[in-house]
């Protein structure tokens, strides 16, 4: 599994506010400038530790102003879509050091405050270089920030219950058919008071559900799970997906339809249908 499909919805949601500042600048590449204002632009952890240490996003925008031309520009051919822009080589070692960081915290994921650690590592990128010029101590803010990650407070799940609906059950999907399924990632789209009801397996919990999950790849050798998304259909609470299940049926393909309910972002009940005798031994 690469490093991208380990992040989490904050990181994704960061490196699409990293794009959009690069494609208002008419750059050609993302760097770690980029990355920073995309981190003060998405509510969480990373955003609230730049917060508390006085970070403003128009005063970074200034600071950045004045390196411009420090951060190196890889020169490729021009580009289809401004999601295809080429990192710096700046930017590539901070993603490498936020795996580091998750690493040595024991976590499974990738989030948003991964990134503003590696970023308060690189000493050589724009967006280190910028906090500097603020007035701001980057080995400072990183000290703070792991110091609140080791108290052992979950990446983004605070910020999740202000999901939508379909935002939740389009994360649980994504994360249920990343290849192998991310289940910290379901456990945390979860509601405490979860059941679950299928034709193969039932839950009565979140802890449950993911248990039962376990045994079942373990059983099946642990293969990948990919899926077809068809339609999301959504009424308040309530949503259904209907998509195809990509396995052993008639052209490896079994049409599932799945209703959520969803409780304050989380997902408090799922109730799935399908024909089975496909998966059966």
């Amino acid at each position: 599994m690469s490093a991208f499909d380990r992040f989490t919805d904050g990181a994704r949601a960061t490196m699409s506010r990293a794009r959009e500042e690069s494609a208002s600048q008419g750059a050609l590449y993302l760097g770690t400038d980029h990355l920073l204002i995309g981190l003060l632009r998405v509510e969480g952890r990373a955003s609230d530790a730049l917060a508390g240490a006085g970070v403003e996003l128009d005063a970074a925008r200034a600071a950045i102003a004045e390196f411009v031309d420090v951060e190196p520009a890889p020169i490729l051919p021009e580009l289809d879509a401004p999601r295809h822009l080429p990192f710096t080589p700046r930017l590539k070692r901070v993603l490498e050091l936020a795996v580091e960081e998750a690493a040595s915290l024991g976590h499974g994921y990738l989030g948003a405050e991964h990134l503003l650690a590696g970023l308060l590592r690189n000493d050589e990128g724009v967006g280190f270089q910028a906090l500097v010029h603020l007035g701001k101590a980057p080995e400072t803010i990183r000290h703070q920030l792991l110091l609140s990650l080791a108290e052992g407070v979950v990446s983004d799940v605070v910020y999740e219950t202000r999901r939508s609906p379909v935002d939740a059950v389009r994360a649980y999907l994504d994360a249920f058919f990343a290849g192998r399924p991310d289940l910290e990632r379901v456990r945390r789209l979860l509601h405490d008071d979860f059941t679950f009801v299928g034709p193969l397996m039932t839950a009565d919990s979140a802890d449950g559900f993911i248990a039962k999950v376990r045994g079942m790849m373990a059983e099946g050798g642990g293969g990948e799970m990919r899926h077809e998304l068809r339609r999301l259909i959504a009424d308040g609470e309530n949503v259904a997906a209907l998509y195809d299940f990509l396995g052993p049926g008639p052209d490896g393909r079994i049409a599932f339809a799945e209703w959520f309910r969803v409780v304050d972002g989380r997902i408090a009940s799922i109730e799935l249908h399908y024909d089975p005798r496909p998966l059966l031994p």
